[in-house]
């Protein structure tokens, strides 16, 4: 690409500087020129020409349309160096066509961003299914239907206190110095119905819970009376409904509680629970397939010799798929080898999903791809364009979905972040 020649004086004001980390350059529309020189802050931008050198850092990265930080014409890999020049205009996607053209050009499928790999994933998966499943058995999974109170909770009017039910205008005015005294004509537990209605001048003593008697408004605490006999006395006035929970106060008859996706915690367990509900309809739980590849590799109760390490990722990637609803299934280490791994993989496929780490890059010993072929699986793509964690495979093993994630234990969890954990959640 030609040089796009500008006047040196535009820049004489200027210090040179050179740019450790990458600047993005807002420009929407017309020509525009950027390097890592510094001097691209603002305007006139870069002419391009590297006044570094030919060693000056050129960062390429890509912004959201419009707002493009380079043209991608990936010319600055190697020398000559681009000189940016281009027309960049509004909305447009130029750089992944850059992008997308250059790799052609080198013989290459280009390179997935994360939101294209992951939209690819998103669409090959699919739910499995809902299944009944005792309450007590619950606790983490995803609901699978709607739930609607079949009554009011509390069903009755109940105090929140302990104390006596009395009649607010009875106690109006009640202090220490002018007491009022009530007649106490029941005593009332939880779990008890009234007997009695409270009429004027009298009390129904009651525990937390209790259902109000008739004639009763308000609840007196027990903290500001004194019993004497068959009588209290009452050191302070009650508002009308005072410490009173009213019928349906929590939940009204027909009250849709939970919609289908809701995650199932202890709440939603004692929710369910207070409108029996004793069965509940839930998301089948994906079964995942962990299978670490590697000779490399000797399990947690086992001392590593010289040169191997312990398998780490099998036991990372189980909590993460608890962690994400799913099922784990750890299947013994696969060695770098063809047969090995190939038959680990044929095992793994009756699985909901199949995980591995390692194997996946371009060394001579990774034969994750290999064996995908091998297996007639149908590979969607094996590269992303980031950091780290860029060699990722997805593929569909039959029916089942494959993840085959890098061997360094950060870039497994991060490939398992971005890829698999949203693929399990639209699966239950």
């Amino acid at each position: 690409m030609a040089k796009k020649e500008r006047s040196p004086e535009a820049f004489a004001a200027r210090p040179y500087t050179r740019r450790a980390e990458p600047f993005v350059c807002h420009v929407e529309a017309g020509e525009h020129w950027w390097c890592a020189c510094g001097k691209s802050e603002q305007q006139p931008f870069c002419d391009g020409s590297h006044r570094g050198g030919p060693s000056a850092p050129v960062i390429v990265t890509l912004d959201e349309p419009g707002t493009h930080s380079w043209c991608g014409c990936k010319a600055t890999s190697t020398p000559p160096y681009c000189d940016g020049s281009h027309a960049c205009q509004p909305g447009s996607r130029g750089v992944e066509t850059d992008r997308a053209q250059n790799a052609e050009r080198a013989g290459k499928p280009a390179m997935l961003t994360v939101e294209e790999a992951r939209e690819r994933v998103m669409r090959a998966v699919t739910p499995l299914g809902a299944e009944e499943v005792a309450l007590v058995d619950a606790h983490g999974r995803v609901l699978a239907e709607q739930v609607v109170a079949p009554a009011d909770i509390p069903a009755a009017d109940n105090t929140a206190m302990d104390g006596y039910a009395v009649r607010a205008a009875d106690v109006a005015g009640a202090t220490r110095e002018t007491p009022v005294t009530l007649d106490v004509i029941e005593t009332l537990p939880a779990g008890y119905v009234p007997s009695r209605t409270v009429g004027a001048g009298q009390a129904t003593r009651i525990m937390t819970g209790a259902t109000i008697p008739d004639g009763a408004d308000a609840i007196v605490i027990v903290e500001v009376t004194e019993t004497d006999g068959d009588r209290v006395r009452v050191f302070r006035d009650a508002r009308p409904g005072a410490h009173i929970r009213r019928r349906g106060e929590d939940v009204r008859t027909g009250q849709m509680l939970f919609l289908p996706g809701a995650a199932i915690g202890a709440g939603e367990i004692g929710l369910l629970a207070s409108i029996r509900k004793g069965r509940v309809t839930v998301a089948c739980r994906p079964v995942v397939a962990v299978v670490s590849t590697g000779d490399e590799l000797v399990d947690v109760d086992t001392a590593p010799g010289p040169g191997q390490i312990v398998n780490s990722n099998a036991y990372s990637l189980a909590a993460l798929v608890r962690e994400a609803g799913g099922e784990p299934r750890v299947l013994p280490i696969a060695r770098d080898t063809l047969g090995d791994i190939t038959a680990a993989l044929e095992s793994a496929a009756s699985s909901d999903v199949v995980i591995t780490s390692g194997g996946v890059s371009v060394g001579e010993f990774d034969y994750v791809k290999a064996a995908l072929d091998a297996l007639g699986a149908e590979l969607d793509f094996w590269r992303v364009s980031m950091k780290p964690g860029k060699p990722v495979v997805f593929a569909k093993l039959g029916a089942t979905p494959f993840f085959g994630l890098p061997g360094n234990p950060v870039s497994c969890m991060v490939g398992f972040h971005l890829f698999v954990w949203p693929a399990l959640k639209k699966m239950m």
